[in-house]
């Protein structure tokens, strides 16, 4: 409906401004033309009196001049008529003034063959007013003719446009239902082979694919409903076999540490000095012994470290030390371990004193994780480079080995808890792949970073084989300068990873 009345109105509107555009035009140029007849017509009466009145003017006949004067009233245009001497002075005058509105006015000089100069002035008025009133009278007319039209044809449009509109009308209703939500509502005019029927044929094929889609969207709500369960149980299975194995870890770790370390103290005692002769083959077996008994206690350390970090549980003693001097005691301990893997550690350039507020025994053992494993991974023959620089208001404590580098698909996953490189039954290294997730948490809880550089020998398949070609990684740990560290931690104080 709305749309046929703007139709209507629009048609109407520019219809109305045509015809009363043309109607204007033809009343004004009727209005011109008769205009211009008159004027003509005047100078022609103004010629023809000036030449009538040459004679009576020469011979001073004053009843023929006002004869000839007077003869003019005949017509319906004329207003008023003055005969004046050349100095002005007004000699017969007839009719009404000669000013005002709608006046148009024609002088004329008198002369006589037998004067040398003109006789007199002739000055004739005529009316126009009759052409407005015919202008009016016109455009009125104009205005009746094309309410009359407009009538008609708005009666017209109606009567087409309700033949044309009230099918599209149907469509468009049975649309709306279709839109709100009702797919069984019929599309009626899908019969008619205009264009309607096409719209309307259109909207039931759309109707058809929305039908389908609803059914596959039901149908898929159902598979993600039974798949999000599935997803649930499995998330509550894997939640459960990872609390189970966090126990068992804890539970075990426990019962381990209490003889461990009455193995480890059996072990000692039996290496002192005072204690009965071993044969040398023996004292290496006992060496062993208190390696290994050295290596399980570390890793159960590491088991309880992990569970009482994920507990939020685990507590640092922060003190005012030398890293420097930290860094040098890890070293030295770690000596052993790198002869006898045939590694040499090498101290690079070491800024001392480096003072940092933190836990002694967990900054010793971040460091002793990260050299463990850059010793674990270089081959014989190589060294390992320990090196502490300060940045502003930071100390960066960088370990890089010469070992093969650390592939591309673990990377993301270095710091992970059991993240390993070598997986698998036939690993080359040992370890649980719990130093370098201990080593992220325990330097974030003193508000530092942990990151790390690697390169394979895939990585430098594009370097010239004129350059070095080293591979590596190389772990970069950084921690506030003791100026910088945050204030108001005590000790003994709770800190969540």
């Amino acid at each position: 409906m709305k749309m046929k009345w703007r139709l209507m109105v629009s048609t109407s509107v520019i219809l109305a401004l045509v015809m009363l555009g043309q109607a204007l035009y033809d009343g004004w140029a009727d209005h011109g033309r008769t205009r211009t007849a008159l004027l003509q017509k005047a100078e022609v009466l103004a010629d023809d009196q000036a030449a009538l009145l040459a004679e009576p003017v020469w011979n001073f006949e004053f009843d023929a001049m006002e004869r000839v004067l007077k003869s003019l009233e005949r017509l319906p245009e004329f207003r008023g008529a003055i005969l004046r001497y050349p100095d002005g002075k007004v000699l017969i005058r007839v009719g009404g003034a000669l000013d005002g509105q709608d006046i148009v006015r024609f002088s004329r000089q008198i002369t006589h063959p037998g004067a040398d100069r003109p006789l007199g002035e002739l000055t004739l008025a005529f009316s126009t007013a009759d052409l407005h009133a015919s202008l009016g009278q016109s455009v009125r007319r104009s205005l009746g003719i094309t309410v009359l039209i407009l009538i008609v044809v708005n009666l017209a449009l109606a009567l087409a446009f309700s033949r044309i509109l009230r099918p599209m009308e149907r469509v468009e209703q049975a649309t709306r239902h279709l839109a709100e939500g009702d797919l069984d509502q019929d599309i009626p005019e899908t019969e008619r082979d205009d264009e309607v029927g096409e719209l309307a044929r259109a909207i039931a094929r759309l109707r058809e694919g929305v039908r389908a889609l609803h059914d596959l969207q039901a149908s898929l709500s159902d598979r993600i409903a039974r798949q999000t369960r599935d997803l649930r149980l499995a998330r509550d299975k894997a939640e459960e076999a990872v609390r189970a194995r966090d126990l068992f870890l804890a539970t075990v770790s426990h019962e381990l540490r209490t003889p461990l370390t009455s193995i480890r103290a059996a072990v000692a005692l039996v290496l002192t000095p005072d204690a009965a002769q071993l044969s040398p083959k023996g004292r290496e077996l006992m060496e062993i012994a208190r390696r290994n008994c050295d290596r399980l206690s570390e890793l159960v350390n590491d088991i309880l470290d992990s569970q009482a970090l994920a507990a939020h549980q685990l507590t640092i003693e922060r003190e005012l030390l030398d890293l420097c001097a930290l860094v040098d005691r890890v070293i030295v301990n770690m000596d052993s371990l790198a002869m006898q893997n045939g590694v040499m550690l090498h101290r690079g350039d070491m800024a001392a004193p480096a003072w940092v507020r933190g836990d002694r025994h967990r900054l010793e053992q971040v460091v002793r994780h990260l050299l463990q494993n850059a010793i674990k991974f270089s081959p014989r023959g190589r060294f390992v480079l320990v090196e502490l620089i300060r940045e502003g208001q930071w100390w960066r404590l960088v370990i890089a080995d010469q070992g093969p580098g650390i592939p591309e698909d673990v990377r993301g996953n270095v710091f992970e808890q059991f993240a390993r490189s070598d997986t698998g039954l036939n690993r080359n290294q040992g370890g649980a792949g719990l130093g370098l997730s201990l080593v992220r948490e325990l330097v974030a809880l003193h508000g530092g970073t942990v990151t790390f550089e690697t390169c394979t020998a895939s990585d430098l398949s594009d370097v010239p084989a004129e350059q070095e070609q080293v591979t590596g990684t190389s772990f970069h740990v950084l921690l506030p300068c003791a100026e910088a560290a945050s204030p108001g931690l005590q000790q003994d104080q709770p800190l969540a990873s």
